[in-house]
């Protein structure tokens, strides 16, 4: 007996699709036995290339109902199974074998056949999900729905669930692709068919596909709004009901709402025990938070457990969140507190305002903190909805005019047997967290100043940062704070526990201080609210409110202001305000950026000799010296500095690099123009191996060795000094050209980017070309800008492409 093969029709409805139908009727030809195509309107080549690649096509008016052109495409079709497919859709190639071979082995009893499929991005494969799309042909198997329309209840009806069978062939899907032309015409075309859906057939799938529809868009509160809707009217056996759990608890983790993502995660793993994403979207949101050893624990249980085949949606995560990897950082960053004795510490945090650095701030310490207090004195943002989120109290107080009773209302809140205290714009570093709990473990005083790294630019580039000691740890009930700037710690007075106050000791632990990463708006916010505590707060009696005042329009960069403040303070002067390191420190940088040298050299020489140690005031010197023509004692101030190394921050305000890169740019800079290049190369490259001191060397040693019309190559000198890798040669590219060698960097730009390609680890440090790449469009933007003041389409892409009105 000849058993014939199952005939099998391709369905698809199309509009305007023709950058992609051909690519989906070829993946079919030769596995169907027609193909019906169905089009809708196209004003583009639709038509002509269904028809060239076999199809019948067939024309059906448009009514905003993709049921109907579905059903329209059914009516067309006679074989005795049915494939259908989005024309953006095509089957994978790899596995189309499987769908005849699965049909000819259909029992009677089986209507339909689930197919894998695979919504694709340009990054690669984003969401597997199993979807009903081969059935037999059945007047009854009709669609339903004006949009994302199902069959799958049509087939079930009176068979039930063994009615559908699972079959291996795979379907790409590229409707999610950002390179496809009219992705977003698609998006708004969803959203009016949605928007103008009647209110009775509102249920909670139709609101899972508004959801997803503004999750494309980008407008993730909307999309939120609508899945929350969902949830309600969506039951946990439905198909899509477990893909709409995780984008809902996904869009609340983007909107850093982990609190509520967390309650969520909680009350469905009730539901489905085995559904393997949600442990990783537990361990995302403890990871994100800080509690790094939560993190770990989630996530390792994540690894051990197996995903049930073909039930839930599989998405492929982005890959810095692997959940390996996720799950190495997370066991690096944690303090593994079961291995080591407990220590109670109070993180508080006080901030106003702080929305774009508070949750770095709160991750940074959480780790450490057994509980994390935040104290808002009067924020208009989102800062404190922020630290709830985060798993932060939120105590709330009226601005109290001054820092110090800011400090003791924080204080007052914490439980923790140590209280660690942090502005909401600073972050305590990895190392100094590990480094900070082992101290606490077995410390003797009962208060701690740390090393604060403020860093005085928004790229927060070591380079560009000073160091300085404060006081940020104290035993509850030991001390309280005084003054309204540097907030100094005083032993609680006539209490017990003062009678064993043993004193303060310095650790070397580093905060730092993103002061200006929160941008110039918040940062003039902040010098306002400054200058009114030290106007309102500071007694100017002995020149102590005009000292606070121009160190502040010192850090601002406002030298000629900073200048008369200070000239004035030390004049006002009774004890000793003068001949502080740290009025020396800002007095000499105030006069040396003035142009005052004779004043600054009078100044500097006589701190040098009360503080022959403070590196910093001779690094000023030797910029003084070296702007009046004395580059030789410049030159030997310098290398004095280079011997000393860099001051100690526990008794200075410390620049960085005045003992080390600094000193030696300085150093090849003036060496340099005594005509000695070999030199000044090797002391350039010196000061490129310290951190964050490669983009100030090589705009020294990039011009030196490009200009010196011989000799060893860029490359050759890079090589031979350890600094050619693609960061080193990303930032060479750049100061290239921002010198105007256009060629030049893009042939290096090239080299960097193959040197990432072969370099070992999965993080890549790229840094380096992207400063390279915004040079390169800077100065192609510059050169191109006259020619575009007559040529408006070129405006309006050098516009784009520099990201300002021109």
């Amino acid at each position: 007996m000849i058993t014939m093969r199952p005939r099998l029709s391709l369905c698809v409805i199309a509009r305007n699709e023709g950058e992609n139908i051909g690519r989906c009727l070829a993946s079919a030809a030769g596995t169907v036995d027609e193909t019906i195509v169905v089009d809708t309107g196209s004003v583009d080549d639709t038509v002509e290339v269904a028809l060239a690649a076999g199809a019948s096509v067939f024309e059906h008016v448009w009514t905003e109902d993709f049921s109907a052109a579905r059903n329209a495409s059914l009516e067309r079709a006679s074989g005795d199974w049915i494939l259908f497919l989005d024309a953006d859709e095509e089957l994978e190639g790899a596995t189309r074998a499987e769908l005849p071979r699965t049909l000819e082995a259909a029992p009677p009893g089986v209507e339909a056949f689930h197919l894998p499929v695979v919504s694709l991005t340009q990054n690669g494969p984003e969401l597997v999900h199993s979807s009903v799309r081969v059935f037999r042909n059945r007047p009854e198997h009709r669609f339903h729905g004006r949009i994302h329309e199902q069959i799958a209840a049509a087939v079930l009806a009176g068979r039930g669930v063994w009615a559908l069978g699972h079959c291996g062939a795979r379907i790409l899907h590229y409707g999610y692709d950002a390179r496809t032309q009219n992705t977003r015409a698609k998006i708004r075309r969803n959203l009016r068919i949605l928007e103008n859906y009647p209110e009775e057939d509102r249920d909670g799938f139709f609101h899972y596909n508004l959801g997803v529809e503004y999750l494309r868009l980008g407008e993730k509160t909307k999309a939120l709004a609508s899945f929350v809707r969902a949830l309600p009217l969506t039951g946990p056996g439905q198909a899509f009901a477990p893909v709409l759990v995780k984008r809902t608890i996904t869009t609340l983790i983007d909107l850093q709402r982990y609190r509520d993502a967390l309650e969520q995660i909680a009350y469905y793993r009730t539901v489905y025990p085995d559904f393997r994403d949600l442990l990783l979207l537990e361990g995302i949101c403890h990871f994100d938070c800080g509690r790094f050893t939560e993190a770990a624990a989630v996530l390792a249980r994540h690894q051990e457990m197996t995903d049930p085949q073909g039930k839930y949606p599989k998405e492929t995560p982005s890959p810095v969140l692997a959940p390996q990897l996720l799950l190495e950082k997370a066991e690096a960053l944690s303090l593994k507190r079961a291995q080591c004795p407990p220590v109670s510490v109070s993180v508080c945090v006080i901030g106003r305002d702080e929305a774009a650095l508070l949750g770095n701030c709160l991750q940074s310490g959480a780790e450490l903190g057994s509980e994390l207090v935040y104290v808002d004195t009067g924020s208009t943002d989102r800062s404190p909805a922020i630290a709830h989120q985060m798993g932060a109290t939120v105590r709330r107080f009226s601005w109290p005019g001054d820092f110090g009773t800011a400090r003791n209302l924080a204080l007052d809140q914490a439980s923790g047997e140590w209280v660690l205290f942090l502005n909401a714009d600073e972050v305590l570093s990895d190392t100094g967290r590990e480094r900070l709990a082992a101290v606490l473990r077995s410390a003797r005083g009962d208060a701690l100043r740390l090393c604060v790294q403020t860093f005085l630019d928004a790229r927060l580039s070591p380079a560009e940062s000073s160091f300085s000691a404060s006081c940020r740890v104290v035993r509850k009930g030991a001390y309280r704070f005084s003054e309204a700037l540097g907030e100094s710690p005083l032993p609680v007075a006539g209490e017990s526990a003062a009678a064993n106050v043993v004193g303060v000791d310095d650790v070397e632990v580093i905060i730092g201080h993103w002061h200006s990463a929160a941008g110039p708006e918040r940062v003039a916010q902040r010098r306002r609210w400054k200058s009114d505590v030290i106007r309102q707060r500071i007694s100017p009696v002995g020149g102590a409110a005009d000292f606070a005042m121009g160190v502040e329009e010192c850090i601002h960069g406002d030298y000629a202001n900073a200048c008369v403040l200070l000239a004035k303070a030390g004049a006002e002067s009774p004890d000793g305000l003068a001949s502080r390191p740290d009025f020396l420190l800002y007095y000499g940088l105030a006069l040396l950026n003035t142009g005052d040298l004779v004043a600054c050299l009078d100044l500097l020489d006589r701190g040098v000799q009360v503080y022959p140690d403070y590196t910093d005031l001779l690094y000023l010197s030797a910029m003084a010296h070296f702007q009046l023509g004395a580059s030789e004692r410049a030159a030997e101030l310098l290398r004095l500095c280079i011997r000393r190394g860099p001051a100690d921050w526990r008794k200075y305000t410390v620049m960085a690099g005045t003992g080390g890169f600094k000193a030696l740019c300085s150093l090849a800079t003036i060496t340099a123009l005594k005509g000695e290049r070999e030199e000044a190369i090797g002391l350039f490259a010196r000061a490129a191996t310290e951190p964050g001191a490669l983009e100030r060397a090589l705009e020294g040693l990039v011009p030196l060795v490009v200009t010196s019309g011989g000799g060893p190559t860029l490359t050759d000198v890079l090589k031979a000094h350890g600094l050619l890798t693609s960061t080193g040669l990303g930032v060479a590219a750049a100061v290239m050209a921002r010198h105007g060698w256009t060629e030049e960097s893009v042939r290096h730009l090239e080299l960097a980017v193959e040197l990432a390609g072969a370099e070992a680890g999965e993080v890549r440090f790229l840094a380096g070309l992207a400063v390279a790449c915004r040079s390169l469009l800077t100065e192609t933007c510059r050169r191109l800008a006259p020619a575009a003041s007559t040529d408006p389409e070129l405006q309006a892409l050098l516009a784009s492409v520099s990201g300002s009105p021109r």
